[in-house]
């Protein structure tokens, strides 16, 4: 069968009486509102609060009630009737609510097939066993009402569903009408010379039949037969090039979804790596060195510099404890601050070279070396005898023999701890 022929620039915008050629034909935006707009919508199911063996109950009750000669069957006949009805009435209503005409029919077929199926079956196994007796032929009746409700509801329905357009479910109510003085070109011609315009009217792409013949009243009619809604479609988008933009569009969000996940990751990565102290611990957590000692890594509320604190339990019961500022940058330490049971007996400037520590005699901080580098003599001034301050931080606890020797650039504290109370040595790294 030869192609149809597509003219992908007549797509029309229908308002206010007149009819204008889209703006942004051929864009993959457009091309996808067509998509989502003119392909026919797919078939919506039938919910209902019974299924199809409480249904198939319901019918066969409803057949045993009228074989009871009292008052009692009777109420069991309109018992089932009253819950029959209202749930057939939720099967039809709820499509009919939605505009889904297509659907309401095929409910309202499976709801006639279904009364239809279990009256036959209750005469057909009913009467095909009246001569096993009364009681016999009665049950026989109740169980082909109950088959036969579910067989004729669901063979009614499937037949409604293939006449109102299967898969592709047909508009079922009056086509809509476009005035005839428009001047709509064809969009589709199919090979027998058939012509099909696409027209957005109130924000939706329909499909409209161009009909030439003077003795008809219209010219433009709707197209409601969902298959033929659904290759007309199919025909503009395939010449629209709709396939390759949709790979195209596909491959792009692909990447931008590969390259926030990349984004995310690196994030991740960057604040696990932050939340990290030079130990490899979470910053805040205190993290045992030796049997004796602790250290404690702690951000600052400057970016650049964090704290490190190493605290020594004497085997005398005092505490010391020794508070480097650190730059994270370099590893270097900016300042330190010794402490013997909360009270401060050493500051050090390492980066400019001055230190003070407690005399323990007057009790007041004194300065042990100038910023030259040089030691403080009697006399206050600096001595060239001194000797240069370390490299490394060294702080001596002279009443408990502890030399802790402390390496931030390396993020790990290094000490030789000899209990003056044991006299064990405590080595930490």
């Amino acid at each position: 069968m030869p192609n149809p022929t597509v003219q992908t620039g007549n797509v029309f915008v229908y308002g206010d009486g007149a009819a204008l050629t889209v703006a942004s034909i051929g864009s993959f935006e457009t091309n996808t509102a067509i998509w989502v707009m003119a392909t026919p919508r797919p078939r919506s199911e039938t919910s209902s609060p019974l299924n199809d063996l409480a249904s198939g109950a319901l019918a066969g009750a409803e057949e045993a009630g009228g074989q009871i000669p009292s008052t009692t069957g009777r109420y069991i006949i309109y018992g089932t009737k009253v819950i029959g009805v209202a749930d057939d009435i939720y099967s039809v209503g709820q499509h009919v609510v939605q505009g889904d005409g297509a659907e309401a029919a095929v409910a309202g077929a499976t709801v006639a097939g279904g009364a239809g199926g279990a009256y036959a079956g209750a005469q057909i196994l009913g009467g095909a066993s009246v001569f096993l007796g009364p009681y016999v032929s009665g049950g026989f009746a109740i169980i082909g009402a109950m088959v036969g409700s579910v067989l004729g509801g669901d063979t009614a329905g499937d037949i409604a569903a293939v006449l109102t357009g299967g898969a592709t479910p047909d508009k079922i109510g009056p086509p809509e009408i476009l005035p005839s003085d428009l001047n709509l070109q064809s969009t589709v011609t199919t090979a027998s010379g058939d012509q099909y315009a696409l027209v957005n009217v109130g924000g939706k792409y329909t499909w409209f039949a161009i009909n030439d013949n003077p003795t008809l009243p219209n010219r433009y009619i709707e197209v409601v037969s969902g298959a033929k809604v659904a290759e007309l479609t199919g025909n503009y988008l395939e010449a629209a090039g709709y396939g390759p933009q949709v790979e195209q569009h596909n491959a792009q969000v692909a990447e931008q979804h590969r390259t926030e996940l990349r984004e995310m990751f690196n994030r991740s990565e960057a604040d696990y790596a932050n939340s990290l102290g030079p130990d490899g611990q979470p910053w805040g957590t205190a993290n045992p060195i030796a049997p004796n000692a602790t250290q404690l890594w702690q951000m600052t509320t400057s970016s650049t510099v964090a704290t490190n604190t190493v605290e020594i339990t004497n085997g005398s019961g005092s505490v010391t404890r020794i508070v480097q500022t650190v730059d994270r940058r370099t590893g270097e330490v900016v300042a330190e601050h010794v402490y013997e049971d909360g009270k401060l007996v050493a500051v050090a400037d390492t980066q400019g070279g001055s230190a003070w520590a407690l005399n323990r005699a007057t009790g007041e901080m004194e300065q042990v070396r100038s910023p030259s580098g040089a030691g403080v003599g009697a006399d206050g001034l600096p001595s060239d005898a001194a000797p240069p301050r370390p490299a490394s931080s060294a702080f001596v606890n002279d009443t408990s023999a502890h030399t802790v020797t402390l390496n931030p650039g390396a993020g790990v504290a290094s000490r030789s701890c000899a209990d003056a109370g044991t006299g064990q040595a405590l080595h930490a790294r």
